[in-house]
């Protein structure tokens, strides 16, 4: 998809696959269940999202975790960015300290299902020097 720039992140030449942009996440869906694509770069929740309200059937398809995206929330430097900042620091803490944020971060896959209790600690201690 225009704009993302997924190309950056494979770590084969570009001689080995060939880019095709897409316009939306719709047309990439599409193009996929057509056969048109052999793959299409995208975030699962997107896709998934489109394909649902389309009604387009993609059970064929496999999922699998590419990159590791770091996403920051910003806020405005105003009065309102500012308790907004302090809110969302506060929601975060205390989803931290009550074990949800390591439930959501499994859900969503920022930690992979399939690793050791180090490697979770290691993920948990850096959210946990954030907050």
């Amino acid at each position: 998809m225009k704009g993302y720039e997924f190309q950056k992140k494979i770590s084969l030449p570009e001689s080995h696959y060939n880019t095709f942009h897409v316009n939306d996440v719709l047309q990439g869906v599409k193009m996929i269940t057509q056969g048109r694509l052999d793959y299409f770069i995208d975030y699962d929740e997107g896709i998934k999202q489109t394909a649902r309200q389309n009604n387009i059937d993609i059970k064929n398809f496999t999922f699998t975790q590419g990159f590791q995206e770091i996403y920051l929330v910003g806020f405005s430097s105003d009065t309102k960015g500012r308790k907004l900042r302090v809110m969302y620091n506060n929601g975060m803490k205390m989803l931290f300290a009550n074990g949800q944020l390591e439930n959501i971060l499994f859900e969503y896959g920022v930690i992979p299902q399939i690793v050791d209790e180090q490697q979770v600690a290691t993920i948990l201690s850096y959210y946990s020097n954030i907050f």
